[in-house]
């Protein structure tokens, strides 16, 4: 709680160019439009721009929408900082914990910055821990073929897998975040322009 308390606190301090383009992206979405035709200030896959959409929508039932939306943003945010604290507390410590949660930059980037890149990352060591200690790679997969479409922060770990697979079972199942990936952006292939600019 005073983990999440202090994201929201350094919010106050205002905002930078990021939450400006998720201003837009969110309203983009509610529109019911094409973010990927209808502003240059996204670059990452459907998934949070959808999350933005769904922010929007629940934030405009209330007075002031604006806060509304902005701590919507930072508390999906603190939840990813979280479940990222408990893969650290497995396998390092109770220490991490505090550690992670307390860490200025880890604080500033989900409070004030309001970067995504923990949701990706959350995603990402969960499918680690399937594919690596369970040998659930199937599951592994998909979930890593999430986190790249939340961010493609891991873009080349599924090559790291194609390497390192024992048999061609492995090789074909490592391919399936890439393939995610690229099917995340077809219900948005609307024209050619839009086409250039998910290439772009």
């Amino acid at each position: 709680i005073v983990a999440i308390l202090l994201r929201v606190y350094v919010s106050k301090m205002g905002n930078n160019f990021d939450y400006g383009s998720w201003k837009i992206v969110g309203s983009i979405i509610d529109n019911g439009k094409n973010v990927y035709e209808e502003t240059s200030r996204y670059n990452y896959g459907p998934v949070w721009a959808l999350m933005l959409g769904f922010f929007k929508k629940i934030s405009l039932l209330f007075f002031n929408d604006l806060l509304i939306y902005r701590l919507l943003i930072i508390f999906s945010l603190s939840l990813a900082d979280i479940v990222i604290a408990i893969w650290l507390y497995e396998y390092i410590g109770i220490l991490s914990i505090l550690w992670f949660l307390f860490n200025p930059v880890s604080i500033y980037t989900s409070g004030f910055h309001n970067q995504f890149d923990n949701i990706s990352i959350a995603i990402a060591l969960y499918s680690f821990k399937l594919i690596e200690k369970y040998r659930s790679r199937l599951p592994g997969y998909l979930l890593l073929g999430l986190s790249l479409i939340v961010k493609h922060i891991f873009l080349f770990f599924p090559l790291w897998l194609f390497i390192s697979a024992k048999n061609i079972r492995q090789r074909l199942l490592s391919l399936i975040p890439l393939l995610l990936f690229f099917i995340s952006f077809l219900p948005f292939l609307s024209s050619q322009k839009v086409f250039l600019n998910i290439l772009h």
